[in-house]
């Protein structure tokens, strides 16, 4: 008897307690399961917040770089034009060098032929001068040579 009564203690003991851990369990068990699904939810609403933020973000940059390129086009568009007109310029101040170095170079070309044909001229004087004056030598040289040839014949 003293067994059952132990055991009928122990059992309803066993059981009250039982109850009362169950039941704390589970109202604990409900507020940290509501809890952890709170949490859940505000971590998904918040992970939602800052990929719509991110995306935000990434538009945003996406926009501007699509705009820094459009401007940068626009400004490619304007240097390579200013190039083109002053490679224009360049190609028109070479030909303008290019047409006076050819003026300067036949301008030189005729002095020279110039001066060749006067030096040419001055040189056939010259020749003719010293011709003429070695005629006039030799012929006064002959004379003085008849002069003294007859000065000395008896």
């Amino acid at each position: 008897n003293m067994r059952n009564c132990c055991l009928v203690t122990l059992i309803f003991f066993f059981f009250f307690f039982k109850q009362k851990t169950a039941y704390e369990m589970l109202r604990s068990l409900v507020g940290s399961e509501m809890c952890i699904r709170d949490r859940k939810k505000l971590r998904e609403e918040a992970e939602e917040r800052q990929a719509k933020d991110v995306q935000d973000e990434i538009n945003r940059l996406s926009e501007r770089i699509d705009q820094e390129r459009r401007t940068r086009e626009g400004q490619e568009d304007g240097i390579i034009k200013k190039l083109n007109d002053e490679l224009v310029k360049l190609q028109d101040i070479l030909q303008q060098e290019q047409k006076i170095r050819e003026e300067s170079e036949n301008s030189l070309i005729r002095v020279l032929e110039d001066m060749c044909a006067k030096m040419q001229n001055e040189v056939g004087m010259e020749r003719r001068d010293r011709e003429g004056t070695e005629e006039v030598f030799l012929k006064l040289l002959e004379e003085t040579c008849d002069r003294v040839q007859s000065g000395l014949k008896p």
